[in-house]
């Protein structure tokens, strides 16, 4: 009685889940009364179901048949096209001198600023005298004297201003072969840009670039003068956009596209380096693993 109870219980719930479940077909086998379109309805549930068995065993053999190769090398006989590169100073001798005033000063202005307060607030003492109201402003000018409103108060950006002079001492192309060109380079081939954060940039644009004899440009050398250090103390700013380290920002991006100098490198002064750039190219696979 309890094994017929249980089989009973468990074909009311199955007769339930096939009436209200969403898949029609399944919802229509299961009303029919009538033994001829359950069988059709059975048919077509088999059916469907065998069709999309059959087209994700199709899917996942034709995934898994996918080929992965690797491929490294030299490409010979295709013009590689050479990418713009940007160089910025970022020695503070650049901005000529710092325009924020120092600590010091700050603090002293403050408390003449604070001094000039009470002056002016002296035929107020009734408001003042309230010990709530006083050691509101005492707590206002003490966080106005700390480090921290001090940094907070200096200026965000720096404006544009003239640049070491004779940056861009010596510049030479190198071609295909890695023999230098005649061609001629020299500050008249970059253009000159200012960046709040890294000062006077200099970008070569290949596209203005024109060598001769049809020659592709391979590399490019460049000897920079940083400028002398700078004995005027500064005050230290330091973020993930911006640099007060001597040496050079240099920022190697695809033609006709502005330069990411926060993702770039940076050249310490009296070093040289030598920098390998390995251009990529993604192909699709044939047919039909390219749809």
């Amino acid at each position: 009685m309890e094994e017929r109870k249980i089989n009973q219980v468990i074909k009311s719930e199955i007769l339930n889940y096939g009436e209200n479940t969403s898949v029609r077909v399944i919802s229509k086998f299961t009303r029919s009364k009538d033994a001829f379109l359950k069988l059709l309805w059975l048919v077509l549930l088999m059916g469907s179901t065998s069709y999309m068995i059959q087209r994700l065993y199709v899917l996942l053999s034709e995934y898994y048949e996918y080929p992965v190769t690797t491929q490294y090398g030299e490409n010979v006989g295709q013009n590689i096209i050479f990418p713009d590169i940007t160089i910025c100073n970022l020695d503070p001798f650049a901005t000529l001198k710092l325009d924020d005033q120092s600590f010091s000063d700050f603090s002293n202005k403050l408390d003449f600023i604070e001094k000039r307060f009470f002056e002016i607030m002296k035929d107020q003492w009734d408001l003042l005298g309230e010990p709530s109201a006083m050691n509101l402003i005492d707590e206002a000018f003490e966080e106005m004297a700390s480090m921290s409103s001090y940094l907070l108060n200096l200026k965000k950006e720096h404006f544009q201003t003239d640049d070491c002079p004779n940056f861009i001492v010596d510049c030479s192309f190198f071609g295909t072969n890695w023999f230098q060109t005649r061609d001629s380079c020299s500050i008249a081939n970059f253009t000159r840009r200012w960046n709040p954060n890294y000062y006077s940039c200099y970008t070569i644009e290949t596209k203005k670039l024109i060598p001769s004899n049809s020659n592709i440009i391979r590399g490019i050398s460049l000897l920079l003068n940083v400028g002398p250090p700078n004995v005027i103390p500064l005050i230290y700013k330091s973020s993930l956009t911006s640099s007060q380290a001597r040496g050079v920002q240099v920022s190697v991006h695809s033609p006709g596209t502005p330069p990411d100098l926060k993702r770039g490198f940076n050249v310490a002064p009296g070093t040289g380096n030598i920098v390998e750039i390995v251009q990529k190219e993604r192909t699709r696979l044939k047919a039909p693993h390219n749809k």
